[in-house]
């Protein structure tokens, strides 16, 4: 239980930042970036300067499946 008296639930991320992503990957963030540019990656744009990667993006790229989900 967390100091709020709520209960804390482990759930798994549905986005991932660059860094994450170019982590999980083994790759720069200036490859992952890339990428996005050359539609490779799908991302999601939050913000002027935010980019998140979906964690369906990230399963298609660790497994080897083609195309943008």
């Amino acid at each position: 239980m967390s100091t709020n008296g709520q209960i804390k639930v482990d759930r798994p991320k549905l986005a991932y930042t660059l860094r994450e992503c170019a982590d999980m990957l083994s790759c720069s963030v200036d490859l992952v970036r890339s990428m996005i540019f050359r539609k490779k990656i799908v991302a999601v744009r939050l913000s002027s300067r935010v980019l998140r990667i979906p964690a369906t993006e990230i399963d298609r790229l660790l497994t080897g499946r083609k195309g943008p989900v």
